[in-house]
C-alpha cells in the first residue's frame, strides 16, 4: 500500500483505442490499490488516459515534466502534485528515484529511452525494484525477441532476462511486481559477461 508506481508510456494522440483503454485500466488499478502513480505529466495519448484512469478512481497522481513541455501546454496541472524539471534527464531521474516499481506501457523513442535507462541501472545494481513490461496487443513481441537475440549473441546473459517481467495486460501487473525476481547491488559484478 502507498507504493510509488512509475509508468513510462507514450503521449501520441494517434494510437489505437485499445492502447488508451489499457492505459486507463492501469491507472485505475494503481489507484484502487491505494498506490501513487508517477508519470510524465502528459495530457494526451497513453499518458492522458493513464492519469484519467487513476484520477477517476480517486488516486493520487504525481506528474513530472520539463519546463519547455509545460510552456508548450503539453502537461496537465490537475494532479495531486506537478513537478517541473529543467531537462528530460532530470525528469527521468525523478520518476525513477523513490519508485517501488517501474511499469512500461507501449510507446516510442521517449518511452524506450526511459525504459533503457532503468534497465541499464538495474543491470549495474543501481535500481533494484521490479520492472514490468505490459505487452498490450503484442506490442513488445519483437522487442522481447531482440533481447533474446542479445543473449544468443553474448551481449547479455540469460540472467539479465530476469531484470524485467513481461505481462499481457494491466490486470497482471501487480502479480508481476509481487513475484519479481530479487535483484541486488552485487548485480554489478554480473554486468559484464
Amino acid at each position: 500500500m502507498n507504493k510509488r508506481i512509475a509508468v513510462f508510456c507514450a503521449s501520441s494522440r494517434k494510437t489505437q483505442e485499445l492502447y488508451l483503454t489499457e492505459a486507463y485500466n492501469l491507472g485505475a488499478e494503481i489507484a484502487r490499490r491505494g498506490d501513487v502513480l508517477v508519470f510524465g505529466a502528459g495530457s494526451t495519448g497513453l499518458m492522458g488516459s493513464l492519469s484519467d484512469g487513476a484520477l477517476a478512481a480517486g488516486g493520487k497522481v504525481i506528474g513530472i515534466i520539463p519546463s519547455f513541455m509545460m510552456e508548450l501546454e503539453w502537461g496537465r496541472n490537475d494532479l495531486y502534485r506537478l513537478e517541473i524539471t529543467n531537462s528530460m534527464e532530470e525528469r527521468k531521474e525523478r520518476m525513477i528515484d523513490g519508485s517501488d516499481a517501474i511499469v512500461v506501457l507501449p510507446g516510442g523513442n521517449g518511452t524506450m529511452d526511459e525504459f533503457y535507462q532503468v534497465l541499464t541501472m538495474k543491470r549495474l545494481g543501481q535500481y533494484l525494484n521490479p520492472i514490468v513490461v505490459v505487452n498490450v496487443n503484442g506490442f513488445y513481441d519483437s522487442w522481447v525477441e531482440f533481447m533474446q537475440h542479445t543473449v544468443r549473441e553474448n551481449f547479455m546473459s540469460e540472467e539479465h532476462m530476469t531484470m524485467f517481467t513481461v505481462v499481457n495486460s494491466p490486470g497482471e501487473v501487480y502479480d508481476a511486481i509481487n513475484n519479481s525476481p530479487t535483484w541486488d547491488t552485487d548485480s554489478i559484478n554480473r554486468a559484464r559477461l
